[in-house]
Order: structure tokens, then C-alpha cells, then sequence
């Protein structure tokens, strides 16, 4: 395991000062528009003035590279499996020395219910981690990790008000959640991750999806070219995919895998286009 740390600075010290939702819109910005530059991410984003630190908080996950306009392989993942994500960032918790240990001893010693507070986390990063952040930097960095496990189904977060603490309320579901990963982490066996399924009463071996327009773009095709590039490395795992076009017409054709239309939902918005209709056959 390793940090991931920032390529520029080398910086090990958690990210602070965002969240799991910015690092959606981050990541569907870069895998959806294909940015040039962050400036270029910035223009998109609806909370564009912490967009440096959604960026950090992407790249120690290890869903960005690239100078931060390119998405991992599991960062593409991230954006395309939405069903996953609170999974999939879990997994790139226990993938980070300090946000594994930090969990895992957050966790010791204790039975839900239980709450996970600013201090707990102070005494793991200041004595058995030895972090030399402030107070408050502390605090943020703090906030955004609790944040991260609650995105992650192991608690749900709380803003301390009126006399109560900032904390993170761990019921029985989410400390077994975190230990059974925590386990299968230490173990080499990974808990594999749900399927998305989608809705269709009758799933058939063939998808055809057509959008009329004048003309097939070439950002349709670019981005269709990225769903099959997805599909060759399992990020979608389809046995087929073929594009045509006839008279203005764009035609998408997927011959799923065994796990049948699961990731039709998740293909209709990578290839942004406004779905006309949607039909299946038996091929």
C-alpha cells in the first residue's frame, strides 16, 4: 500500500477541504468533456473555488492523473458504476496506508452504536502517525475523511451544533461493513463488488439504442470509441459493441455479457446522446 500523494509537492498529509460529491462532479467532468486543463474543469464545476483541493482529494484516492484532466482506470470506473461508487471509494480508503489505519483504529475496541469524533482522530493522526498539522488543519482534513466513510455506507456524518461535536455515528450495518472489508483487505480476498442491474423485464441478448441527428459528430464517435475502450479492459463488461449510422440515424448496438443489460444505464450517459428509443432483439 501507498499514499497517494500529490505529484508536485509530494504531499502526505490527508486532503481537506472537500468531499465525495465534488469529487463526482470532478471526475464526470473530466471523463464526460474531456478538459484541457483544470482551469477548463473550473469552468464546469458548480463549487469551482475549492476545485484545487477536489483535485488533491482525486488524486490520493487514485481516480486522477495526468495533471488532473485525466481519469484512472478506477477513477473511469468510478464514474461510469454508479451503484458502486460508495464501494469503490471504500476501496480506495483501505488502499491508502494512512486512511486504512486510521479507519482500522478508529474502529478497534469498539461496538456500535458508536460515534467516530474530531478527537479520536487527532490522537490517531498526531501519536500514531505522527501528522504535524495545526489544529485546524487538522479539523478539515478530519471532516473530509469522515465524510468519505459516511460516502462510504460506514456511518453517517454529523456538524457539531449547539454544544455537540463534529462526529461520524457508526451504526451496526456500517461498523460491519467496515470490518468486513477491513478483513478482507488483510486477508488478499476483496470483497467483489454488486452488479448495477438495469430495470428491463425481459433482458435479451441485443441493445439497439438510436439518436437521430443530422450527422454523426465526431465528439459521438470520440466518446463512443471510450466506451469500447471500456469494454476491452472490463470496465463495462460487454461481449460486443458496434457503431452505425444510416441516413442521420446513430445506431448503437451491445451484446452484454452474461450479466445481461446491467450496464445499459450507465452507457446511454457516457455516450451523451438524447435516447430516441431504445429497442432489444434476440440476435
Amino acid at each position: 500500500m501507498a499514499h497517494h500523494m500529490d505529484d508536485k509537492t509530494g504531499n502526505k498529509n490527508p486532503p481537506s477541504r472537500s468531499n465525495p460529491r465534488d469529487v463526482e462532479e470532478y471526475l464526470e467532468t473530466v471523463v464526460y468533456h474531456r478538459p484541457k486543463d483544470v482551469d477548463d474543469v473550473k469552468r464546469r464545476l458548480t463549487n469551482p473555488k475549492e476545485v484545487m483541493a477536489t483535485k488533491r482529494l482525486c488524486e490520493y484516492l487514485g481516480l486522477l492523473s495526468d495533471n488532473g484532466v485525466k481519469a484512472t482506470d478506477i477513477g473511469t470506473r468510478f464514474v461510469s458504476d454508479k451503484g458502486n461508487r460508495g464501494s469503490i471509494i471504500l476501496g480506495c480508503v483501505l488502499d491508502d496506508d494512512l486512511y486504512e489505519a486510521t479507519l482500522d483504529l478508529a474502529l478497534r475496541g469498539k461496538e456500535p452504536p458508536f460515534q467516530v469524533v474530531m478527537d479520536d482522530l487527532e490522537q490517531i493522526w498526531r501519536v500514531n502517525q505522527r501528522i504535524g498539522l495545526s489544529r485546524d488543519a487538522m479539523n478539515r482534513a478530519g471532516v473530509t475523511f469522515l465524510k468519505i466513510l459516511e460516502y462510504s455506507g460506514i456511518g453517517n456524518f454529523l456538524v457539531g451544533r449547539r454544544g455537540s461535536r463534529t462526529r461520524l455515528e457508526v451504526d451496526s450495518a456500517g461498523f460491519e461493513l467496515a470490518q468486513e472489508h477491513l478483513e478482507a483487505k488483510r486477508s488478499g480476498h476483496p470483497i467483489p463488488e454488486v452488479p448495477v442491474t438495469a430495470t428491463l423485464d425481459e433482458p435479451s441478448s441485443l441493445v439497439t439504442v438510436t439518436d437521430s441527428m443530422a450527422a454523426p459528430p465526431q465528439p459521438v464517435i470520440d466518446q463512443y470509441e471510450d466506451v469500447q475502450t471500456q469494454v476491452s479492459s472490463g470496465i463495462v463488461p460487454s461481449a460486443h459493441a458496434s457503431y452505425k449510422s444510416s441516413d442521420g440515424t446513430v445506431i448503437l448496438h451491445f451484446q452484454p455479457s452474461e450479466t445481461a443489460l446491467q450496464y445499459l444505464l450507465a452507457l446511454i450517459p457516457l455516450l451523451e446522446l438524447e435516447v430516441n428509443s431504445v429497442s432489444t432483439a434476440d440476435e
